[in-house]
């Protein structure tokens, strides 16, 4: 047996027992403690040593959650502290009761109210301007003791600050010291979901019905847009009766330098482009810029607005005219650029020196708002009525609710009272208060862009010094509370060198960090190392070492090809021509195209999805151009969590010869639409990382099976047998191994289905926490995810808590009965049961119950009937709906050739409707059989039913969408993950694949575009 389960006893010199000894795993990680080396990671100190006295409760749902913090936040009576990732001041925590309206309540009763979310970069748009504006507006409701603050905390990597690939991940609310709530659920859209993971709207409207994984095809209605703001109106309300008209004058103004245009003019398309989301010049998807803004604002900021609408002359009303009838198509420059999005519009496609600029735009509005509205003096000019009575943010896009299903979300949370609130208030108030200083001294930095043009647009004098709102000792926990539960939790942090010195110097403190703090990957690491029955893992990514990739061949799979090289489809080439981008690249596709020339493709054959096609490669072409990569470039992921699961289940389940397994419920794909460059790199990680590469989760179970086998048969040391598999080819370690890893892995997905206007519909369930549970005896919490931006402490800003209990209840694990903390076994129980369709009545018959099932994760009996009823799920899924992604092609769409050479069909596409022409030829082409949902047509057959669609780079392409059934047969939410799904394809743009792709590209004679060489999109999606 191994060292970790033998006893040592204190005997007296006759033997007897002196103390009692019992077995007790340490769960948690302290400063002496070496957790397993990963290569090249250097191990920071603990945030905070474990604290016992806690009382916690978990939230399985966002709706539970949702509910219990918006009670939290109405009763707060000092101090409201909540930081995200994403925070929208319009999330509703229960139908129709927004944030805003709790945080009204708080500040009524005389709490302070702090609100910290990620100042992005711009892209992905989480809301922070938009937040700070509404957080602002508070100050101005009557009858309030209390005051609203909001500042956006800037990267804080050792990366660099402003490093567009990572961000404040945090995710944290603390009411008046005494409660905390931590995890993995933000006070944002999307998140307030029950156990019935329903796909219908359900009354959620705007920005609550959330789905990115599918296009929004719908117009916004007037009468919707009029109870909607903009964050322009949000602006001229913060200032004075005049300053819409400065904002708008200086918003469209091509003069001054800070804003100037670094795109030449665009000639205006004649006619507004009909339809929704098939054009290129419908980069804002046609939301009108102007009238529907106006006729939702109050009137003094209407005859504003309207009167600098008026006054403009020459080129500039023009073009402001082409903005409102094209839905900002013809901006010619990020000053106009932000126009658009201040009022509403998605700007997900703009080129990359608009999207810089505007950044700019976006950094000093951001500065301004804080340093003005957050100061001592400053308050509003008036109650905005019209915010807190209809105000919703207004969506820069819709889904058609009828016919679309949304996303649901599965997430979990907790709450903390006791002895531990005062770390997690701690790591906010220190956080928050190194904010402050950032922000005064980045003053020099933007004063003088600032004080000359915006301080006049908007009529508010910049103070010459800004003094940030730092968090006193009024507000503040001197010492740990009193004990209130029998629970032990330990906060962890990820947070870089570079954070802990910007906390130390607006603490005072002298001492200088010099370790970046990856607690939270050595808190997953400790559970991991000494769990003896099971392992449970929820988790939004998994992403880890894993060793070389399997041999691919050098050039992108057909689908990734087909959104970058656009003239490998020859129907494609009148466009180009007509366009005159033919053989341009695609950053100079934006400067070069002749947009007086629109209207004539729009009004050709296949000309809409021809235009649809270009704004998805110009899509793809400026998220990889702006994502930037560390500062030394990395090869490989380093995080070794894959590492340590293997040898957890080589020690346990092969060494020792006891039950163990390893369940891991991932997302069926990040969230995004599977024709975006950055979600296809990121599925490619994640199936190298659990398969593919030589060294996965699985390929390493698969050696140290091997390893056992050989042992066994040739009565050689472990060591020896070791070193025999280690010389064999991975091929034959596959080959022998095959599917016995299932013994010690289960890896899931979770799905739903529905009927929406007829028409049999399904969406993944997304997977959003991130959670390990170890023997029922101890739970990792938090916001970090598996990947190398969360796990390695100099990237991303992370926040978890280790958590288990001294009220212990007995369970039969792995057959025996196993002492277990029971909060941390509830927690389980209950996930298991909401995923096995047991905690809601709904439309799927539950499964798997039994208490058998349900008590003994670590018995061959429980893996074994999750995973027949997963497998079945999966297949009663893919026989119903040709689109969801598989293990196999489906036989209708393989070639010939396929099937005569491997009856057992040919690995499924990325896309899995895609058809390649000859069987494994990856990058030699192919063809869509039919749509996928993230094409616009998919949800609008209807409507084009003998419309081509350009997508495929071959001489037939997709012309419908595939049959759809009501899938028979499916119990619960559990659907098995394909592990073979994507086998053989390269949808990987990295920054090495590049630079190979373009050499090869460069000897085409007639390339289209030309791949440079750039950086790597991996891991942007936090």
């Amino acid at each position: 047996m191994g060292q970790e389960n033998t006893i040592h006893q204190v005997l007296t010199q006759d033997g007897e027992v002196a103390c009692k000894a019992v077995s007790a795993p340490d769960w948690f990680a302290l400063d002496c403690t070496t957790p397993p080396a990963g290569e090249g990671i250097a191990w920071g100190p603990v945030y905070s040593q474990p604290r016992t006295g806690n009382a916690v409760n978990f939230y399985t749902t966002g709706a539970d959650y949702f509910e219990a913090v918006k009670a939290a936040i109405e009763s707060a009576k000092v101090s409201v502290f909540i930081a995200g990732w994403q925070v929208n001041f319009d999330v509703e925590l229960t139908p129709g009761s927004t944030l805003l309206a709790a945080l009204g309540k708080a500040l009524r009763n005389g709490a302070n109210v702090y609100v910290m979310p990620w100042q992005n970069p711009g892209t992905p748009d989480t809301g922070a301007l938009f937040t700070a504006l509404a957080v602002a507006l508070l100050n101005g409701l009557p009858e309030i003791k209390g005051r609203a603050f909001c500042l956006g905390a800037p990267v804080q990597s050792d990366q660099g600050v402003g490093n567009v690939m990572f961000s404040h991940h945090q995710k944290s609310v603390v009411i008046d010291n005494r409660v905390a709530f931590g995890g993995g659920i933000d006070l944002a859209y999307g998140r307030r979901d029950d156990a019935t993971f329903s796909l219908k709207a359900n009354q959620r409207r705007f920005n609550e019905f959330y789905n990115t994984c599918i296009p929004p095809v719908a117009q916004l209605k007037r009468t919707d847009v009029q109870h909607c703001v903009t964050q322009l109106e949000l602006l001229a309300a913060i200032g004075t009766k005049g300053v819409a008209k400065k904002v708008l004058t200086f918003l469209t103004s091509p003069s001054e330098g800070l804003l100037a245009s670094t795109l030449d003019a665009r000639d205006a398309a004649s006619d507004k482009l009909a339809e929704y989301g098939n054009a290129i010049g419908d980069w804002w998807n046609n939301v009108n810029l102007f009238s529907d803004f106006v006729n939702g604002v109050q009137d003094w900021a209407v005859d504003n607005v309207q009167e600098a609408y008026r006054a403009q002359t020459g080129r500039l009303k023009s073009q402001l005219e082409a903005m409102a009838a094209t839905g900002a198509a013809n901006a010619a420059n990020a000053a106009s650029a932000a126009m658009a999005w201040l009022s509403g519009q998605s700007l997900h496609a703009l080129p990359l020196g608009v999207q810089q600029e505007l950044g700019q735009i976006a950094g000093s509005l951001g500065w301004l708002i804080a340093v003005t509205t957050n100061s001592a003096s400053w308050r509003p000019p008036e109650y905005y009525e019209r915010l807190f009575s209809t105000g919703r943010a207004l969506p820069p896009a819709a889904h058609d609710t009828e016919r679309q299903p949304r996303m649901p979300w599965q997430d979990v949370q907790c709450r903390i009272e006791g002895p531990s609130v005062f770390d997690l208030s701690r790591n906010f108030v220190e956080r928050w208060n190194s904010v402050c200083q950032l922000y005064e001294r980045s003053s020099a930095n933007y004063r003088h862009a600032v004080a000359s043009t915006l301080a006049n647009t908007f009529g508010i004098q910049v103070p010459s010094a800004p003094r940030m709102p730092r968090i006193g000792a009024d507000r503040m926990l001197r010492s740990p509370p009193a004990p209130k539960g029998q629970c032990t939790v330990q906060v962890m942090r990820s947070a870089s060198k570079s954070l802990q010195q910007m906390e130390a110097a607006a603490a005072g403190r002298t001492i200088q960090p010099v370790l970046a703090q990856n607690n939270c990957l050595k808190a997953m690491l400790k559970a991991i190392s000494t769990a003896r029955h099971f392992i449970y893992i929820e988790g939004q990514f998994f992403q880890t070492a894993h060793g070389q990739s399997e041999a691919v061949q050098a050039g992108l799979s057909g689908p990734m090809r087909c959104m970058l090289a656009l003239e490998d489809n020859p129907h494609t080439r009148q466009f180009l021509d007509l366009l005159e981008i033919r053989g341009a690249k695609a950053a100079e596709i934006p400067t070069r195209i002749r947009w007086s020339k629109v209207d004539d493709v729009m009004r050709l054959a296949g000309g809409p999805e021809f235009l649809h096609d270009l704004d998805t490669v110009m899509k793809n072409i400026a998220t990889r151009e702006v994502l930037t990569q560390p500062t030394a470039p990395q090869a490989a992921l380093r995080n070794p969590i894959g590492k340590a699961l293997i040898d957890r289940i080589t020690r346990v389940g092969l060494k020792d010869g006891r039950p163990f397994h390893v369940y891991i419920v991932l997302p069926v794909h990040p969230e995004g639409t599977l024709d975006t460059l950055n979600i296809m790199s990121q599925v490619h990680l994640t199936m190298h990382s659990l398969a593919f590469g030589e060294h996965s989760l699985i390929n390493g179970v698969r050696r140290a099976i091997l390893t056992d086998r050989v042992r066994r048969e040739k009565r050689i040391s472990w060591a020896q047998a070791e070193e025999l598999v280690h010389a064999m080819d991975i091929v034959d370690i596959v080959n022998q191994a095959r599917d016995d890893w299932k013994r010690f892995i289960t890896l899931l997905n979770l799905r739903n289905w529905d009927v929406l206007k007829g028409q049999p519909v399904t969406e993944q369930i997304y997977v959003h926490s991130k959670l390990l549970i170890a023997d029922d005896q101890v739970a990792v919490l938090g916001s970090a995810n598996i990947n190398d931006r969360s796990m390695l402490g100099d990237r991303d800003s992370e926040l978890a808590t280790v958590i288990t209990s001294r009220n212990a209840i007995k369970v039969p694990l792995a057959g025996p009965m196993q002492s277990v903390a029971k909060e941390v076994h509830d927690l389980r129980v209950a996930l298991w049961k909401k995923h096995f369709g047991a905690s809601a009545p709904g439309r799927q018959a539950p499964a798997l119950l039994s208490d058998s099932i349900l008590k003994s994760p670590g018995l061959p009996a429980t893996w074994e009937a999750i995973q027949q009823r997963a497998t079945l799920n999966a297949n009663n899924y893919g026989k119903a709906f040709w689109y969801t992604p598989r293990s196999e092609a489906r036989p209708e769409i393989q070639p010939k050739e396929a099937q005569d050479k491997n009856p057992g069909g040919a690995p499924a596409s990325i896309w899995p409707t895609w058809k390649y022409k000859t069987y494994l030829e990856h990058g030699k082409g192919g063809r869509l059989r039919y749509r996928m949902p993230f094409d616009p047509l998919f949800w609008r057959e209807a409507d084009y039913k003998d419309v081509n669609h350009s997508w495929a780079p071959a001489s037939d392409t997709a012309t419908s969408k595939a049959p759809a059934a009501t899938p028979q047969g499916v119990q619960g939410f559990i659907v098995a993950l394909p592990t073979e799904w994507t086998r053989g394809e390269d949808n990987l743009f990295s920054k090495t694949h590049i630079a190979t792709i373009a050499r090869r590209e460069a000897a085409r004679p007639d390339a289209a575009i030309a791949l440079r060489e750039t950086t790597s999109p991996k891991e942007s999606a936090a």
